[in-house]
């Protein structure tokens, strides 16, 4: 976030800090490259990206950027060593920093490649240093971390929904006049994203014309198809505002939709209500998935994704809303998720509607407002 503020990213650290004290670990060594992106690193100390982060037990960080005027702008940390010291080496910056640190017992981001991995801790355990690299350690740590929003984290969320909006708005008077190539709508929604000042998108925008729509993720993501032409085209974006992603998907049905196409289109519509219904904080997702389920079943159909999960920095963040998940943790107040009900047939297309609900006492609070669109 640009205004830096210091409180969030301080108590951010120590909340890690904590965790590595009560873990016997003296640090963390967290990377987000261009081959590894983490952005948990973002979260705890503002650095949008191409950087590795220290945090010890005793709560000093240490940020290796690549770029050290953005990281004097942008990040909160004890200290910053650019990157390019240490030959942009991974090695070479966690051997002398962590060494300097006088850290015994170290955890490594289970997010870096497996030979990567095997080769820093050999190097650290060459130095008399113990180092882990684990499933279920620092990274699903910090994700629980990030599970629940802060104030701050909501507030860039809603401008997110809000500039969605906004696009979603312009889709019917943009497609009015007939059908667009895929590509243009696609042009359309960023360059109206940035204009309303949005950091950029949050992951690649999905544009389905009806021949493309049966995909859950149409590949190639954009072609020249004809987007709004007769039947059900879908288009699947994010908006970024500082680092905290929207996800929301719009149908479009234009002319006649025959049997089939209009069964779809009602059973995703009741499935989203009886999700909406549903969603509340001490509600268990998997439950809430296994009624959809249930609901499509009643109807001849099967969803063949899950009903939802949660965002923030990344566009999927726990918790995931699927019948198989479990014992997975209830609903709290301050989650973001994003419910996305959807069905899909090889002939008929694809009908999906996704919107990003806030958890709030009771219930949600929608912070998109999208709709399956009718254009004739």
């Amino acid at each position: 976030m640009s205004s830096k503020p210091e409180s969030l990213y301080r108590g951010r650290q120590r909340a890690l800090a904590a965790y590595l004290e009560a873990q016997q670990l003296d640090a963390v060594l967290l990377v987000d490259l261009e081959e590894v992106r983490n952005r948990s690193v973002r979260y705890l100390c503002g650095h949008p990206q191409d950087a590795l982060l220290i945090i010890t037990a005793v709560g000093r960080s240490i940020l290796i950027p690549w770029d050290t005027i953005l990281a004097e702008r942008t990040a909160v940390s004890d200290q910053v060593v650019p990157y390019t010291d240490f030959g942009r080496d991974l090695n070479a910056a966690a051997r002398t920093l962590l060494t300097g640190e006088k850290c015994t017992r170290v955890e490594v981001s289970e997010k870096i490649s497996y030979p990567r991995a095997v080769e820093l801790i050999n190097e650290l355990a060459s130095l008399g240093m113990e180092a882990v690299c684990r499933r279920g350690g620092v990274d699903a740590h910090l994700l629980e971390l990030r599970r629940r929003k802060e104030a701050a984290e909501i507030t860039a969320l809603r401008r997110a929904g809000e500039i969605s909006d906004a696009i979603c708005g312009e889709l019917p008077a943009l497609l009015a006049s007939g059908p667009l190539p895929e590509h243009e709508v696609a042009i359309f929604i960023e360059r109206r994203a940035r204009e309303l000042g949005a950091e950029g998108l949050g992951f690649q925008i999905l544009a389905a014309a009806p021949e493309r729509s049966f995909a859950i993720h149409t590949f190639p993501n954009i072609t020249s198809a004809l987007f709004g032409a007769p039947g059900l085209s879908l288009v699947d974006f994010g908006i970024r505002v500082k680092g905290y992603t929207s996800d929301a998907t719009v149908t479009l049905v234009r002319g006649r939709t025959d049997a089939l196409q209009e069964r779809m289109v009602r059973a995703v519509e009741e499935a989203y209500a009886l999700a909406l219904e549903l969603i509340r904080p001490g509600a268990y997702p998997a439950e809430v998935a296994r009624a959809v389920d249930e609901l499509f079943a009643s109807r001849g159909f099967r969803m063949p994704h899950s009903l939802g999960h949660g965002i923030g920095l990344d566009t999927h963040e726990p918790p995931l809303l699927r019948a198989s998940v479990g014992s997975s943790p209830c609903f709290e107040e301050d989650m973001v998720i994003a419910l996305e009900p959807g069905l899909y047939d090889s002939r008929a297309g694809g009908v999906r509607w996704e919107n990003d609900l806030l958890l709030i006492p009771g219930g949600t609070e929608p912070l998109t407002h999208t709709a399956i669109i009718r254009l004739d």
